[in-house]
């Protein structure tokens, strides 16, 4: 299992494919060192799950993060 998170592209360069590319080469990558499943974590509606959904990534649940204010 493959699990991906942290990519950036640099503003001048995004609008161009450039994660989504990324993103093919992370999974060969992966692929080619075993790995038969993957999983990707994102931002709800961001720019990466956008590149994800591109390679048939689907949104399997939603993970809430709660702050406690105070001690």
């Amino acid at each position: 299992l493959a699990v991906l998170f942290g990519g950036a592209v640099l503003p001048a360069f995004r609008g161009q494919g450039v994660h989504t590319a990324l993103l093919a080469g992370r999974l060969g990558i992966a692929h080619a060192r075993g790995a038969t499943r993957a999983a990707v974590k994102t931002a709800l509606g961001s720019p990466v799950e956008r590149s994800a959904a591109h390679f048939g990534f689907e949104r399997t649940g939603l993970r809430r993060r709660v702050r406690r204010d105070g001690p």
